[in-house]
């Protein structure tokens, strides 16, 4: 195993939060006290992965390998400041989202896929902002809700959960 290049070193901290996240997180205690939570909601994934002494990344990829549990009915991502922006390090999408957002994605900016300049991740001042989006190009368009985890007092925390939602 080459562990000076960059695939192989991705995909192996992949694995180990896989594992790690599966050993910590198991799926019955995550059914069991989760059963009734808004999957979808930042706060809620920051609380169950500060109880399972988890990564947000590990968090986004438990929940990627869920098999009794229903996968939460949106996209579920993890983002870390790199640079002058964030990108996204780790993304679960609900079945229903596979042909949605296709520039979120695993090592992309954020600043290049979610481009309101208002959205906190791009220096601006919103949580929380809705888009447009056609599921199929030239198909009905759609509204969005693009949910970032409130920044308030977490100065030291380095990633963040981002979901992203139709609206109801």
């Amino acid at each position: 195993m080459n562990l000076e290049n960059r695939r192989t070193l991705h995909s192996l901290e992949i694995a180990c939060n896989r594992a790690a996240s599966q050993l910590l997180l198991p799926e019955s205690v995550l059914c069991r006290l989760y059963s009734t939570s808004d999957l979808l909601d930042p706060g809620i994934l920051r609380e169950i992965a500060a109880k399972a002494a988890i990564s947000s990344s590990a968090l986004v990829v438990r929940l990627e390998w869920l098999r009794q549990y229903p996968k939460p009915n949106g996209i579920v991502c993890s983002v870390e400041e790199a640079g002058d922006g964030f990108i996204f390090s780790a993304v679960t999408r609900h079945l229903g989202f596979r042909g949605l957002f296709a520039e979120v994605a695993l090592g992309k900016s954020v600043r290049n896929s979610i481009e309101d300049r208002d959205f906190i991740l791009n220096g601006g001042r919103l949580h929380e902002i809705r888009v447009k989006k056609a599921i199929i190009p030239g198909g009905r368009r759609r509204d969005y809700v693009i949910l970032a985890e409130r920044m308030v007092g977490v100065s030291q925390r380095k990633a963040y959960f981002v979901t992203i939602r139709e609206e109801l």
